[in-house]
């Protein structure tokens, strides 16, 4: 999906599902709109999804099993036949039975893959790229043959740079994609694969006529953990917090201040992302339920500066994680670490 939808991700995440007493902000999504998926070769996936279903008062009918290697990347082979073709089949079935209201929510339960590999290159591709790289190969060299004037070597390094984006469509990470992602486009029908799709759900494009964007996409939400008893504790803490309403501080990880409003819109790559933290801060300050604190410093939150917290939302840093929270029952924390 198309990256610039983190800061209404944001938007929604915290000053819609925060709000866990208040109804009115839950009422949008009913419980037989939510599909929820396990894998029935996991352990204790369709137990969990079972729990699940009992605890959020699902009909059991929402509930579709697959059967997939518990593994964090699947084939896309294996994508298509275990979990595209039986989701998109299912809620094909359900609207020719006119259920009440369509599906609007594909929940993943513990135990279903992460990611989808691409496509396995055919003889014929490996072949071609093959040529391309011993082309490649060629002309590197030739570029670096000495006394060759300027002329000649600016027209080496346009062609080796035809043949460098040729090789790109290769690349192994062509179409490897999160399965939420492809899965929230099962029924928008055929559409390009490599690289990055548009979000017909982002308000951006609302009433915007775009070329080959998807027509309809759906939410996908995911229940996963390092253990089936984390899992279970994620479903009744957020029953707990329902309850009994989330209270604590909102944190907020920027790596710099705030630019000027007349600024924002030039924004782009980590300064967009940034600042869209610095907004949703101001979407929790406005609300005024929570306790707000923003750090716009480059260092990272540290251990015990964090108490009480209810929201977290900060940058990623990969196998550095900071144990500086001290979490409140349904609390919620949201790494931003964009692909650019």
């Amino acid at each position: 999906m198309k990256r610039k939808s983190v800061y209404i991700s944001l938007l929604l995440l915290f000053s819609g599902l925060l709000l866990f007493c208040d109804s009115s902000a839950l009422a949008a999504l009913e419980a037989d709109e939510v599909l929820v998926i396990a894998n029935s070769w996991a352990d204790e996936s369709v137990s969990l999804a079972n729990y699940y279903l009992e605890k959020r008062g699902l009909p059991k009918e929402n509930l579709l099993k697959v059967q997939i290697d518990k593994k964090e990347i699947c084939s896309r082979r294996d994508y298509k036949k275990k979990i595209l073709s039986p989701v998109k089949k299912y809620l094909e079935r359900r609207e020719l039975k006119n259920e009440p209201r369509a599906i609007r929510c594909l929940l993943l339960m513990y135990g279903m893959p992460l990611k989808v590999a691409s496509t396995e290159l055919s003889a014929i591709e490996k072949k071609q790229q093959r040529l391309l790289k011993e082309q490649q190969d060629a002309l590197k060299k030739e570029h670096e043959t000495p006394g060759k004037n300027d002329s000649e070597k600016k027209d080496l390094a346009v062609k080796l740079k035809k043949v460098k984006t040729a090789l790109k469509s290769f690349h192994w990470n062509r179409e490897l994609a999160s399965l939420d992602s492809e899965l929230a486009l099962v029924l928008a029908g055929n559409y390009e694969l490599h690289g990055w799709q548009l979000n017909p759900s982002y308000l951006g494009y609302r009433g915007r006529k775009i070329a080959d964007m998807p027509d309809i996409s759906l939410m996908v939400a995911r229940l996963d953990g390092p253990t089936p008893e984390l899992v279970k504790r994620i479903i009744d803490d957020s029953l707990t917090a329902e309850k009994t309403g989330l209270t604590g501080t909102a944190f907020f990880d920027a790596r710099w201040p705030q630019p000027k409003q007349e600024k924002a819109k030039e924004l782009k790559g980590y300064d967009f992302y940034d600042n869209s933290i610095h907004l949703a801060a101001e979407q929790i300050k406005k609300d005024g339920r929570l306790n707000v604190v923003i750090d716009d410093k480059n260092k990272l939150f540290q251990p015990g500066e964090c108490p009480n917290t209810a929201l977290y939302c900060g940058w990623y840093r990969l196998g550095q994680y900071l144990d500086a929270f001290d979490w409140q029952t349904g609390a919620i924390g949201y790494h931003i670490a964009p692909l650019l």
